[in-house]
């Protein structure tokens, strides 16, 4: 029995030396991943695969912009115009009258002939 009690000792030994280099390999990587030249690699990596995504839609949004100024403009433009011919009605309300007395005027002048 003694044999056995001896390979029981050595078998506990090598889990504990065995568990303690698990542990020890396990804590190393852990912080060979999580260093920080490695975390500012990953955040590289990011914006390096972010970046043309991110340029994609700028583009986009400037050329929305430029034709949203566009139709601003030409919003405005209609707006203008419209306000324009309506103080211009009460000019066209006064050619008309104009041209109805010249009319008749111009009708009482030839039966006068």
């Amino acid at each position: 029995m003694k044999g056995n009690d001896n390979l029981l000792i050595i078998d506990k030994e090598l889990q504990i030396k065995v568990k303690r280099c698990c542990d020890d390999v396990n804590k190393t990587a852990h912080l060979v991943a999580n260093e920080p030249s490695l975390g500012l690699y990953r955040i590289q990596q990011h914006i390096r695969k972010s970046l043309p995504r991110m340029v994609d839609c700028q583009v986009k949004v400037k050329s929305g912009d430029v034709q949203l100024q566009g139709l601003v403009y030409d919003m405005t433009s209609a707006r203008d115009v419209t306000r324009l011919i309506e103080q211009s009605e009460s000019n066209f309300s006064e050619i008309e009258s104009l041209l109805s007395r010249a009319t008749t005027a111009a009708a009482i002048s030839n039966m006068k002939r």
